[in-house]
């Protein structure tokens, strides 16, 4: 689908000097949608867990939509 870009990105790290066993994972999506020529919208969406600081799984969510408006003559390219 040419309208939909998904981006996932996955990073794991241990300090392996103190603890190795304990892993820091963070993972993040990013789903960018064009509806049409005025409107998109953005949902991304991360998990990071660290085993040190907190022990439990934390979630972060966002929904940006976005409106675009173009004043004068343009040239419309498709």
């Amino acid at each position: 689908m040419e309208n939909i870009l998904l981006d996932n990105s996955l990073v794991v790290f241990s300090n392996y000097l103190k603890d190795a066993q304990n892993l820091v994972v963070a993972y993040s999506a990013i789903l960018d949608m064009k509806v049409n020529r005025f409107i998109s919208t953005q949902i991304t969406a991360g998990l990071f867990y660290d085993n040190n600081q907190i022990g439990k799984l934390q979630l972060k969510e966002t929904l940006g939509v976005g409106l675009t408006y173009k004043s004068g003559k343009y040239q419309d390219v498709k």
